[in-house]
């Protein structure tokens, strides 16, 4: 989305907090208003590439989250510019068709190739999704992480050909040409086939003694890096896409590098949406006294007060020291405190027998109640 970019909610018209319902009204209100094929004026065609494409980003959950954290840059690098109008392609074309103006398809192709892609033009690329795996923190700060793939590169020992120095032939089944031509007469007519070789495949040539290296491929395998810029806010699962020229046995080819995001958990500590769930360790005594954790949070620490008397499931909830939200907000610490037997010696032992005993006659009658069945 090349030039400097405008605001999208300006240009529809909408405000940030605007539902879908809205967006839709302003796109239809504003594409009546400036279809090239309906307004002639000079402006008119750039005005219907900016709303059609501010309605494709803010009619899309993802993307529009995006946007809002990050606004146009956070948008180009996870998504090409094709990708922006491909998620909304069903939805333009019932507007368009709705409104009278036929198909969105025809005037895409028109309009958009000064963008660098048409709408069903083939490329030549292939994609390598990556998972990168962020600690929270690098959630939260956003992190540049190297992402290793690998790539076939034409073989050096052979150039490409598979073969060992002479041994490759031509094939005398189709004479080095890769096709076999057949020719049939019925009465006054001539008929002529060509099918590929079955000999040699269509090569033309014939591997006699295979390349040690690649093994008759004529190809390698070989491992690359890239270091990407993970932008903060990232989302467990979340597809970030990056565009890798690969020059190295694929003609100059793109290579469509897509980064899928893990974000690490351990015994002790998850993500979900923007919270974040700790469970802390706790002694049984601190559990009935209560005591104050302190937890290396993602914007640093943060001292927790666990109450006393804390029963199992309990939670101490934080507020606003999570991950990234949308619009700007945080997502909450969630501690939720885990009674850990301590490890000891005959003293220790000593002292918690003395604590059963104390404790018998009560828990007794406690169990009693609790586990009546009748």
């Amino acid at each position: 989305m090349p030039g400097a970019k405008k605001d999208y909610y300006e240009i529809l018209g909408v405000p940030r907090n605007a539902t879908k319902e809205e967006i839709k009204r302003a796109y239809r209100r504003l594409v009546l208003q400036y279809h090239p094929d309906r307004n002639k004026s000079p402006e008119a065609e750039e005005k219907f590439k900016e709303i059609s494409e501010a309605y494709a980003v803010l009619m899309d959950d993802e993307k529009r989250r995006i946007y809002d954290m990050y606004g146009h840059e956070g948008l180009s690098g996870a998504y090409t510019r094709e990708d922006v109008f491909r998620s909304r392609m069903g939805d333009f074309e019932d507007i368009f068709r709705d409104l009278g103006l036929g198909s969105f398809s025809s005037i895409f192709e028109r309009l958009f190739r000064d963008f660098g892609f048409g709408l069903y033009e083939e490329r030549e690329a292939r994609e390598v999704v990556v998972d990168v795996e962020l600690s929270p923190k690098e959630v939260f700060n956003g992190a540049r992480k190297t992402m290793q793939y690998s790539v076939l590169e034409v073989c050096h020992s052979c150039g490409g050909s598979g073969a060992e120095p002479g041994g490759l032939r031509t094939c005398t089944a189709c004479r080095g040409m890769g096709q076999v031509v057949r020719t049939s007469v019925l009465g006054h007519m001539t008929y002529s086939v060509a099918r590929t070789c079955d000999v040699c495949g269509g090569t033309g040539r014939i591997i006699e003694k295979p390349c040690k290296t690649c093994k008759g491929s004529g190809r390698v395998q070989s491992f690359r890096s890239y270091e990407v810029e993970i932008p903060r806010g990232v989302l467990d699962g979340s597809l970030l896409r990056f565009v890798v020229r690969d020059d190295s046995g694929h003609g100059g080819s793109e290579t469509y590098l897509v980064a899928r995001i893990r974000v690490k958990k351990t015994p002790y500590f998850y993500v979900r949406g923007g919270d974040i769930v700790v469970r802390a360790p706790i002694s049984p005594s601190e559990a009935v006294l209560g005591v104050t954790v302190r937890i290396h949070g993602v914007d640093g620490p943060i001292d927790v007060k666990i109450p006393p008397r804390t029963r199992p499931g309990r939670s101490v909830v934080v507020k606003g020291r999570g991950l990234w939200r949308e619009r700007g907000l945080r997502g909450d610490l969630i501690v939720k405190p885990v009674v850990v037997a301590p490890r000891g010696g005959q003293e220790v032992k000593r002292l918690y027998e003395q604590i059963q005993r104390s404790e018998r006659e009560f828990m007794e009658r406690w169990r009693g109640r609790a586990l009546r069945l009748e």
